[in-house]
């Protein structure tokens, strides 16, 4: 039997509407949303972690989001799904960790406490015994800024060179920078004296490391680990990618030799 053409306009007209109520099934509905609040802290010293990435994940372990936690160690999301979840966190110098499932059920607001514990042995000391000219992209970007930026660079040679005990040996070294020592020991943090209790944003491998008390560069990384530092002792010589609030106070960016 022909279909004429306002039939087949009307017929067309209705799929797409039942394809549509389809959608609507699925997609979050309104004020099906659920608040989860918490904060990471250090396990044992119940420090706040600042710089953690807090992954929101689904059942089968699938990336919804991704949050990183502030000075307080806090963050938060919008789940809008009834559905369970589960959260990730992970930070350079602690090892990862992964909540069980969290289930709503009528629940509106979920407030979680992460704790992490340090991993001493993720940037332990590397024994070479051969190596590649090939760089990694980050290794090449740094050297790309050695040779053409205005900071002050450290690289595997020298630290062959000068064999240091610490990370903050070398640091020592960099004109205008000075340690702070935050506790006993070689607990210290640097400093370019501008600011009272103005330290320097410390990056490893591109992480914001934390700055709690009692966590310093030393507690995270060894110089035989170590395949090149950056320094800038201000704003005006810090190159974008490492702008940030704190940046005033100088910048400090180490790269490992698992960096790459």
């Amino acid at each position: 039997m022909p279909v004429s053409m306002r039939s087949l306009a009307d017929w067309l007209r209705a799929f797409i509407l039942c394809v549509a109520g389809l959608a609507v099934v699925w997609a979050p509905a309104a004020g099906q949303t659920v608040q989860v609040k918490g904060r990471v802290i250090e396990d044992g010293s119940k420090f706040p972690i600042e710089g953690v990435r807090v992954t929101l994940l689904s059942v089968d372990d699938r990336r919804l989001e991704v949050r990183y936690t502030d000075e307080l160690g806090a963050f938060d999301f919008v789940v809008r799904y009834r559905s369970g979840v589960k959260l990730r966190a992970d930070r350079i110098g602690y090892k990862e960790t992964l909540t069980p499932t969290l289930y709503f059920d009528d629940h509106d607001f979920f407030r979680v406490e992460i704790r992490m514990k340090v991993d001493a042995v993720l940037l332990a000391p590397l024994e070479v015994v051969g190596r590649s000219r090939s760089f990694s992209p980050l290794h090449r970007d740094f050297e790309h800024r050695r040779l053409t930026g205005s900071g002050w660079y450290i690289t595997r040679k020298d630290i062959e060179e000068l064999k240091p005990a610490y990370v903050t040996d070398l640091l020592a070294r960099v004109p205008g920078v000075r340690l702070v020592s935050s506790g006993a020991g070689h607990r210290r943090m640097p400093t370019f004296g501008r600011i009272p209790g103005c330290y320097a944003e410390v990056y490893v491998d591109g992480f914001h490391i934390t700055r709690s008390p009692g966590f310093t560069i030393d507690d995270v990384v060894l110089p035989g680990s170590v395949e090149g530092i950056e320094v800038y002792r201000g704003l005006a010589t810090v190159p974008a990618e490492y702008l940030s609030p704190g940046a005033v106070c100088g910048v400090v960016a180490i790269w490992t030799r698992r960096g790459g």
